[in-house]
């Protein structure tokens, strides 16, 4: 016999629950005089390929200190498990010479990758998203790594003369399957 959610409408409280784990089905009898056997059972599970991404976002409106390699961090906590497939960074900074800039992001075990490194000379402002899945992209070496955890962006101003502010930052995260 077959349960799926358009006959069991008891199902519904696994909607939106995370599919990894391990699963248990429990069988009873409640009736006497006979008895039976459960020969095998399996699950299928259909996901919503949108819901397996997980995102975090940081607005900390922090002031980037001129000509000051420690500079400053923001942190975006992930509570989901599974290991990286793909990760996105977008940025929000407010600059008025991006040439100045060095972006870090550094992963839950401590891998850091530069994805800017006092490129773009005096343009103003950087907003960008980085993505892992684009050819040569310094995020590709943090596929595989645990999703769960702090990511921290480091954002330093690293010439004189110029300030700027990291407005907002945001990782997306889609886990291997």
């Amino acid at each position: 016999m077959s349960y799926d959610r358009a006959n069991t409408d008891a199902l519904g409280v696994f909607n939106g629950q995370n599919a990894q784990g391990h699963w248990v089905l429990g069988v009873k009898d409640v009736a006497s005089q006979d008895v039976g056997k459960l020969n095998r059972w399996s699950r299928e599970l259909t996901t919503d390929a949108a819901s397996t991404s997980v995102r975090g976002e940081a607005q900390p409106d922090l002031a980037i200190p001129d000509n000051n390699p420690t500079g400053v961090s923001s942190t975006i906590a992930i509570g989901q498990v599974g290991t990286v497939r793909q990760l996105k960074v977008s940025v929000d900074i407010t600059h008025t010479y991006i040439g100045d800039l060095r972006l870090e992001l550094v992963s839950p075990a401590g891998r850091s990758v530069v994805l800017h490194s006092q490129l773009g000379g005096g343009q103003d402002n950087l907003v960008v998203t980085y993505d892992s899945a684009t050819p040569l992209s310094p995020l590709s070496s943090l596929v595989g790594q645990s999703m769960q955890g702090n990511w921290t962006l480091r954002v330093a101003d690293l010439a004189a003369e110029d300030v700027g502010e990291l407005n907002k930052w945001t990782l997306e995260l889609s886990p291997a399957a």
